[in-house]
């Protein structure tokens, strides 16, 4: 037996000199350097994303899915879709019961993104029939 195993770890050395891989070892590194590659690709497309404005919405209140945030300047127009922070004594209680997911606004919660339904001069009226503009 010991005889073998010395057979085997000169074998396994020549190859070694010859180039080539020891067995079981090429498979393992090569999954190692495509997953730390892919986790990297992933983190500079992310922090890309971020430094671009991009923003994924995945609340039902807008379409789901990219949307590319400005900076606003001057007021917003009707029919603009505009985000923003809620107040933090009302983000703790959403990020709490569910309704907003955790995020980088003050209270924890993430942005909301929203259209813009009444603009300066606008008559708001909310009643129990739901919301008018100017109506």
């Amino acid at each position: 037996m010991e005889e073998f195993a010395r057979q085997y770890a000169r074998a396994a050395f020549e190859r070694w000199e010859a180039g080539e891989a020891p067995p079981g070892r090429t498979g393992r590194r090569l999954v190692r350097r495509l997953a730390a590659g892919a986790t990297l690709a992933t983190g500079c497309l992310v922090v890309g994303a971020w430094q671009a404005g991009l923003y994924w919405n995945a609340t039902p209140s807008m379409p789901e899915g990219l949307w590319r945030v400005a900076v606003l300047h001057g007021p917003p127009a009707r029919g603009a879709v505009v985000t923003f922070c809620a107040d933090k004594a009302v983000a703790r209680v959403a990020v709490a019961r569910g309704y907003l997911e955790p995020g980088p606004c003050a209270g924890g919660a993430e942005a909301l993104l929203k259209p813009v339904v009444a603009v300066p001069g606008d008559v708001v009226t909310v009643n129990a029939f739901g919301m008018t503009v100017d109506g």
